[in-house]
């Protein structure tokens, strides 16, 4: 299922960013808000990690292993992320 990430900016009540169509999860915004991390499927069932800018420019993208699956993610720092993760054999269970 495709899905929307906004970022909507409560004081000029408007979306700075719209990106459709994603298979997105896990949105949250890095300690100083000027970043956005998220979990993206692919139609393979394969997952990437994001890194938005505010504007909502593609700032990084890293393909993650099919053998896991995230289950959470969040900033350790403004270069570092935790990760939780499942063996996908155990999802199958």
């Amino acid at each position: 299922d495709y899905g929307r990430l906004k970022v909507y900016d409560i004081r000029t009540r408007r979306f700075t960013v719209d990106k459709p169509n994603l298979k997105g999860r896990l949105a949250i915004s890095s300690h100083d808000g000027n970043k956005v991390l998220f979990v993206e499927w692919d139609e393979n069932q394969g997952q990437a990690i994001v890194v938005l800018g505010a504007d909502g420019e593609e700032l990084r993208r890293r393909a993650y292993p099919k053998t896991e699956v995230i289950t959470g993610i969040d900033w350790l720092s403004e270069e570092q992320v935790v990760i939780v993760v499942k063996d996908m054999d155990d999802m199958k269970s």
